[in-house]
């Protein structure tokens, strides 16, 4: 078991990742979404001033995402809106939130 935290691989498997985990009452947050076309074309259009190699971090288990987080930045107003941590459930995703 390998856990590497890189910048997203691959925006439509965070996508649906955070799609599902963002349908979890858990783990919800309301900006996000829980409409994996929806945050795709956010995240590729929309989210955040730096892009999103900068401003979102995924760990992997073995090349399967089990956690992601973000920071939707505004440069202009000085703010960040926190996506996450969003984890998968296994146990081992769980211990990465903490």
């Amino acid at each position: 078991m390998t856990i590497t935290i890189t910048p997203p691989i691959d925006i439509e498997e965070l996508a649906t990742f955070l799609a599902e985990a963002n349908s979890e009452p858990s783990q919800h947050i309301g900006y996000c979404g829980s409409d994996k076309e929806s945050i795709l074309h956010d995240l590729m259009h929309d989210y955040s001033d730096l892009d999103l190699a900068n401003s979102f971090a995924v760990a992997y288990e073995d090349g399967v995402i089990i956690g992601a987080m973000g920071l939707d930045i505004d440069k202009g107003d000085l703010s960040a809106e926190v996506w996450g941590p969003f984890v998968k459930d296994n146990g081992v995703g769980i211990g990465l939130a903490e």
